[in-house]
């Protein structure tokens, strides 16, 4: 995969409308905003960080990966924790949170 290919995806995942619907903490026109003053500008660090970090061809973990470079690389926020498992009280699984970032 080209450099510029990777650079197309990350635009195409942080420009995309969210897939959540109801009450949210940000909504796509200031996720847009935001995306707009960090754009990332070099194509070969960005596919460097992915060929370094992506460790299966699953989607989900190529998306993840992506915005973890665009998080950690353009908005200077650091990883907490990654994976959390979302519980409920019998153990069964009900989702995960894929990353908890701070800045």
């Amino acid at each position: 995969m080209s450099d510029r290919a990777y650079a197309e995806d990350l635009d195409w995942a942080l420009a995309s409308p969210s897939l959540l619907s109801g009450e949210r903490i940000v909504t796509d026109e200031q996720c847009r905003a935001l995306f707009a003053r960090a754009r990332p500008t070099d194509p070969a660090d960005l596919a460097a960080y992915v060929r370094e970090h992506l460790k299966s061809p699953r989607l989900g973990i190529y998306f993840e990966v992506l915005v973890r470079y665009w998080l950690e690389r353009k908005l200077g926020m650091r990883d907490v924790r990654s994976n959390v498992p979302i519980r409920d009280p019998r153990g069964a699984t009900l989702g995960e949170l894929d990353f908890l970032f701070v800045d």
